[in-house]
């Protein structure tokens, strides 16, 4: 499985405006549907411009996503680039319809005022969960590099 992480560009502005602050915002993953794919790193730059695409509150997903916890960002001098972590992203299923399909997960800052898109990551593939199975994104990692 090929994962691709996005950054909107006006994220990328945002960062050097000093508009986020990532340790201490509230950020919020969804999961999205194939119809987000591609993303659109001119365009789609807030919650509101893919939640189209967000799966609908059932079987242990709710519509608005999931808190990030324990941001972090920190900077990497030796590969000359700034990382942002968080601890595991997961949702349990508790229903026999299952969770998904989905192929990708979109971290937004539920802080700001549009609730900025910070990052979109696509699998590359269509995931479902099944009755009781948890679904984790582990040991994320965002580099912006440049």
């Amino acid at each position: 499985m090929a994962i691709t992480a996005y950054v909107p560009n006006l994220t990328k502005a945002r960062l050097m405006e000093g508009y986020f602050d990532f340790e201490t915002d509230t950020l919020k993953a969804v999961l999205l549907d194939s119809g987000a794919i591609p993303f659109d790193i001119d365009n789609d730059n807030t919650y509101s411009d893919v939640s189209s695409h967000e799966l609908s509150t059932g079987s242990g997903y709710t519509v608005g996503g999931t808190t990030v916890t324990t941001p972090s960002v920190d900077e990497d001098d030796t590969n000359d680039k700034g990382t942002f972590t968080c601890d595991t992203i997961s949702w349990t299923c508790n229903s026999t319809s299952g969770i998904g399909p989905f192929s990708a997960m979109a971290i937004y800052d539920d802080t700001t005022a549009d609730d900025a898109i910070v990052a979109l990551v696509d699998w590359d593939e269509s995931i479902s969960v099944a009755d009781t199975e948890i679904f984790q994104a582990t040991d994320l990692t965002i580099s912006i590099s440049g």
